[in-house]
């Protein structure tokens, strides 16, 4: 889709049926992928109604959401079977202190290059202020 063809929240809760509390639901559940920008500034495109699609025809066999999150993530890891031998896989490590990285496969986590390292510099910022926090407190 392109930029005009986004949608925000309420334009996808219209087109699909679904409340805008369930799309949320359904977002922090992993039931669908995150929509690209963040609150009031998030939108949803084409893939976002057909995975609501899917759920709802899922739902309608009886599905429970547990078992469609489960598929979901199945049907990621067989996608990564497919691969060929020798094929690359965008995969962004990104060392975090001793013992600690992120690693994001993007395939799987559907995420751009961009995203994932905004999503790791944050990380880096929450470590850096937790162990500002345990340094303070060590002073005290």
């Amino acid at each position: 889709m392109s930029s005009k063809n986004l949608l925000t929240i309420d334009e996808l809760s219209q087109v699909s049926g679904l409340s805008k509390r369930t799309i949320r639901y359904y977002v922090n559940g992993g039931l669908l992928d995150r929509p690209s920008g963040e609150t009031k500034n998030a939108r949803y495109d084409a893939s976002h109604l057909e995975q609501i699609r899917n759920i709802k025809a899922l739902r309608e066999k009886g599905y429970t959401l547990a078992r469609i999150v489960e598929l979901k993530r199945q049907t990621h890891q067989e996608v990564l079977n497919r691969r060929e031998i020798g094929e690359p896989l965008t995969v962004i490590e990104i060392p975090v202190d001793p013992g600690i990285s992120i690693e994001f496969r993007q395939e799987i986590c559907g995420l751009t290059q961009p995203q994932m390292i905004k999503l790791a510099q944050a990380f880096l910022e929450v470590i850096k202020s937790e162990k500002d926090k345990e340094a303070q407190e060590e002073k005290e």
